[in-house]
């Protein structure tokens, strides 16, 4: 609970309760001005400015007020010291010049005298997670000269610049964030295979995210169908590298007695037939991203010669005698588990512990809940744009199917159905028989409306004593668990698979 401040409080005092209640500001443009504000009422000055610091070291001017609180234009070249400016930022310490025609920074004179400026004050505004960055700076004058700030008033100038410091880099931190997140959202428009708001892809899109800006090598795993291409394209359009190259390897089809000479290029005359000097599909993708899909489809000399690229960043042509820099984010993707493949000596060891510094797993279709039909609305929404038709949706029993249905060929399977229904669909609304799905029972739920075979059958037997028991526990979880012999976390874990609530059944609780 907050206590309102004393309405005697001291003038210095009030200032700084201002400025720190600005740490919780995410408003960088409040932070601004209020800092401007504060500083002027400290000095007591006539005008003041406070100059941005960009990425590149360049000021611009982004706040400009007078005393009376009067907005200035917040022109590019006001008329200003930018002496004392620069030597603010540059000895990162506040100058202040009481008199400034009798100052220590001789080369202000001529600035000082055209403007007639009697006293002028510059302060830096530094990152309090990098101590030697200038983020800001405020520029305060007067016409008659001042007189010279007591210890206690240089104190607390320090004391607000810290504030503002630490206010400023948080409102950057979220501004920064907000933007990323929206470039986010606008790459993932219209890439069909990547819409969902299930808990395993806000998982996943966080991690491609993170991850996005860094160079190390990601490793994609995923059934088929799932987006594993689009992931990859995805990190590659978040990344500093979007605008290089990206380059997209099928090593299910390179010629298995090529395989080398088409990754890594080879010179003229390297063997028969190389009648001229080839750059590989590596090299091609320099400044940008290599995706290589179905990794583990690669040859073992391949595999070797890949993973010295990736310790070294350095390739030979065949045929090649001298090394050649290139730098490329590898990308691999495969349907397989590339432990096991490893395990059974049919990948390297050491090349898959150097793709997996970061591995994304893409969930399946049947582990992405009401996906399902956010993927179906869309596909269905592009396509029938595409084809200039018009559709009210999906009827019950084609919204029933859909959720019923294992999809065993995943996202992309869920795609072509789409597409052949929106091109032979007779009616207003997507049916079943539309989208070829054999119908379920309207508003069964979606695992006991599946037909037969022994994985329904499991999952209905789990989920039906996952049910009884926390029913029996009166939705104690670590009750149910321990009934059931399990892990509280793993009953949670299965909980979540089935979208069952402390109470058991769906949709309730």
């Amino acid at each position: 609970m907050s206590a309102r401040l004393p309405d005697d409080l001291p003038a210095d005092l009030r200032n700084l309760v201002a400025v720190s209640g600005l740490l919780r500001s995410l408003d960088y443009e409040e932070v601004l001005r209020a800092a401007v504000r504060s500083v002027l009422e400290i000095v007591r000055a006539d005008r003041g400015f406070l100059f941005h610091m960009t990425a590149a070291g360049a000021l611009h001017v982004r706040v400009g007020m007078t005393a009376s609180g009067e907005t200035l234009p917040a022109t590019e070249t006001p008329d200003i010291s930018r002496t004392v400016v620069r030597r603010a930022t540059e000895e990162r310490r506040c100058i202040y010049l009481p008199d400034a025609s009798q100052g220590d920074v001789p080369e202000a004179a001529g600035s000082v005298a055209r403007l007639r400026i009697g006293a002028v004050l510059s302060l830096p505004i530094v990152s309090p997670r990098d101590p030697d960055r200038v983020i800001a700076v405020v520029y305060l004058d007067s016409a008659e000269p001042g007189r010279p700030l007591d210890a206690h008033r240089l104190a607390l100038l320090q004391v607000l610049a810290n504030l503002a410091g630490a206010a400023l880099d948080n409102a950057r931190l979220h501004a920064d964030t907000v933007r990323e997140n929206d470039r986010l959202a606008s790459t993932l428009q219209g890439r069909g295979l990547l819409v969902g708001e299930s808990d395993p892809m806000k998982t996943l899109f966080e991690s491609v995210r993170r991850v996005a800006g860094s160079s190390a090598s990601v490793l994609i795993c995923g059934e088929t169908g799932t987006g594993k291409e689009s992931v990859a394209r995805l990190l590659h359009d978040l990344s500093d590298r979007r605008t290089g190259p990206y380059v997209v390897v099928d090593c299910t089809t390179l010629p298995r007695e090529l395989v080398e000479s088409e990754l890594f290029g080879h010179e003229k005359g390297a063997f028969t037939g190389a009648a001229d000097t080839r750059v590989g599909l590596v090299e091609s993708a320099q400044g940008g991203t290599l995706l290589l899909d179905e990794i583990t489809e690669l040859p073992a000399e391949a595999q070797a010669k890949l993973l010295r690229f990736l310790q070294e960043g350095e390739l030979r042509r065949v045929g090649g005698r001298e090394p050649r820099r290139v730098d490329v984010r590898v990308v691999a993707a495969t349907n397989r588990d590339v432990a096991a493949e490893a395990a059974a000596g049919r990948f390297r060891n050491d090349l898959y512990f150097r793709l997996r510094v970061v591995t994304l797993r893409i969930p399946p279709l049947r582990e992405r809940g009401r996906d399902v039909l956010r993927l179906a609305a869309a596909f269905l929404d592009r396509d029938a744009r595409t084809e200039n038709r018009r559709f009210r949706g999906f009827s019950p029993d084609a919204t029933a199917a859909l959720q019923a249905h294992d999809w065993p060929g995943n996202v992309r399977d869920l795609e072509h159905r789409i597409r052949r229904a929106v091109l032979f669909a007779a009616g207003e609304e997507i049916t079943a028989a539309d989208l070829e799905l054999a119908p379920a029972a309207v508003g069964a739920p979606p695992d006991a409306a599946r037909a037969g075979g022994l994985r329904a059958l499991v999952e209905r037997t789990e989920r039906d004593a996952l049910d009884a028991a926390l029913r029996a526990s009166d939705g104690n979880v670590a009750a149910a668990a321990r009934a059931l012999g399990i892990g509280r976390s793993t009953l949670q874990d299965l909980m979540k698979r089935h979208e069952l609530s402390r109470k058991g059944v769906r949709g309730e609780g």
